[in-house]
């Protein structure tokens, strides 16, 4: 503890070594502004002066000319014209007589100059405090949903709360808080406003500008409090979907998940047809795969599919999992029934997230992990009801952060985990409502973090935020534009467009 002390002292000897330089450097600097400011006062001033003078001896030589002339005229000239000459000549006189005035040549009052030093030499000598403060910065910690997330333009408000070692509420009205919001996209910073200072509270302001996740570092007397830097999401207030039915690709064979590229192709596990369909954004087929060849690239009732990094895909099939490229080409197959290492029980949903490949190995109550060549990395999950534990897994998808979110059909909710497994939270409302969750089959996560949920035998697309939050929902059961039957899947490409597998009606309806 005594080291801890001395680099703490040596530390704050160096904060005000520091801040002593910084000082100078600005007196120094507002010394030459001050000297530049003087030199141009002067400067007008002596160019108002040159011109008085310049004015004077106009008036004086005018003046010289005109006594000049009239001398001349009361030598040579006869009685009548001077008489003449009297009064203009007198006029001309008392007019310059009047320009010409000694107190012209002073300068005008404002141009006086004064330089005062008294609140710089005040504020010098009380420059800084050293002192021994009860607020302990690791203790202190933060609330709001400003800590969490915020919307794109809009100000967002947390609360940093300061307390001393112990945890005890401790006020002190003057204790430097600090913050700003680093974007992890374009790396632009946002420094935070204190809005307002109440006992041992302080609120504070921040407004984002781009979209995608954020650290705000919070900092009381130049360190971190507790938990930051925080992740905050920048997103928008509610998903872009209006629920307008745009167009349908009919004519497909039990479609089950789908997948779309950045590209825009769509990508689609026909079930019943043995094979995976390509189309382009526009709607038209381009290529199928996997209903012919050998038995290890053949499929057999595709479920699932995902797309890895370099744009080749994944089917989860009867008890395996299969790999091609986008064209169609098979590369890699592995799994066989049974409930160990790379074995499987009818796998369901799929999805990747940093080079690692998720299965939901659904009758085996569990979630297995591969790499991306297909070769086994862990598993998690056994057959329960409590935290952590699955029943009947169907569908997976990942939010921008790396959560996990598991749609568990058996018992009616989704769990959240990290990317290694370990249960975070959970969202059960279990009902037949827009807002409830019933036998939850396909999950999807967007770019914005809005979880959508398509439920077994339900007929609309219900939507959360990624912490369970309800948001809204859409459509309704039919078979009209618009109207779905048997819901398996859902995604949304970059440009806001929402792709359903309709299975029953057999077709793919896209929504703007």
């Amino acid at each position: 503890r005594s080291a801890r002390i001395v680099e703490n002292g040596d530390t704050i000897k160096r904060d005000i070594q520091a801040a002593t330089s910084e000082l100078i450097r600005a007196l120094k600097a507002r010394e030459q502004q001050l000297m530049t400011e003087v030199d141009q006062i002067f400067g007008q001033t002596s160019k108002t002066l040159a011109a008085q003078r310049d004015h004077h001896q106009l008036t004086q030589t005018q003046l010289a000319s005109c006594l000049k002339f009239v001398e001349e005229s009361l030598r040579t000239g006869s009685p009548q014209e001077v008489l003449s000459m009297k009064k203009p000549v007198v006029e001309r006189v008392q007019q310059m007589a009047k320009e010409f005035q000694p107190s012209h040549f002073q300068p005008e009052p404002e141009e006086i100059i004064h330089f005062s030093h008294e609140q710089l030499t005040d504020a010098c000598k009380r420059f800084g405090e050293a002192k021994v403060v009860s607020v302990c910065p690791e203790k202190c910690y933060a609330t709001g949903e400003g800590v969490e997330r915020a919307i794109p333009g809009k100000v967002a408000t947390f609360t940093v709360h300061t307390v001393d070692k112990d945890g005890k509420t401790c006020e002190d009205l003057n204790a430097p808080v600090t913050a700003e919001l680093l974007s992890h996209g374009d790396g632009a910073i946002v420094k935070c406003q204190v809005a307002r200072r109440e006992g041992h509270t302080y609120e504070l302001t921040y407004q984002p500008q781009s979209r995608g996740q954020h650290d705000l570092n919070v900092k009381v007397y130049g360190r971190p409090i507790k938990n930051s830097p925080f992740t905050v999401a920048v997103r928008k207030a509610a998903p872009d979907c209006q629920g307008i039915h745009v167009k349908s690709i009919t004519g497909l064979k039990s479609p089950w998940q789908l997948a779309v590229t950045k590209e825009g192709l769509i990508v689609v596990a026909e079930y019943t047809a043995h094979c995976i369909t390509v189309f382009d954004r526009e709607g038209h087929k381009l290529r199928s795969f996997g209903h012919q060849g050998s038995d290890q690239s053949k499929l057999s009732l595709p479920r699932g599919v995902a797309l890895c990094s370099d744009n080749s895909v994944l089917v989860t099939a009867d008890h395996c999992v299969k790999k091609y490229s986008l064209d169609g080409k098979f590369l890699a197959s592995v799994g066989t029934y049974g409930n160990g290492q790379l074995e499987f029980d009818q796998p369901w949903g799929i999805a990747t997230n940093n080079k690692k490949v998720y299965v939901c190995d659904t009758r085996n109550h569990r979630i297995q992990v591969l790499n991306e060549d297909l070769t086994y990395h862990s598993s998690f999950g056994s057959l329960g009801s409590g935290r952590g534990q699955l029943k009947f897994p169907e569908d997976i998808a990942f939010d921008s952060t790396g959560k996990m979110f598991v749609a568990e059909y058996g018992n009616h909710r989704i769990q959240v985990f990290n990317p290694e497994g370990q249960f975070l939270y959970q969202f059960n409302k279990q009902g037949h409502g827009m807002d409830n969750l019933c036998g939850p089959f396909s999950v999807y996560v967007d770019s914005d973090d809005f979880v959508y949920v398509l439920q077994w035998n339900f007929s609309y697309v219900s939507i959360f935020d990624n912490k369970g939050n309800f948001i809204e929902s859409f459509s309704k059961r039919g078979d009209k534009a618009g109207e779905f039957k048997s819901l398996r899947s859902i995604a949304v490409d970059r440009n806001g467009y929402f792709y359903v597998s309709d299975t029953d009606n057999s077709r793919i309806q896209i929504f703007k």
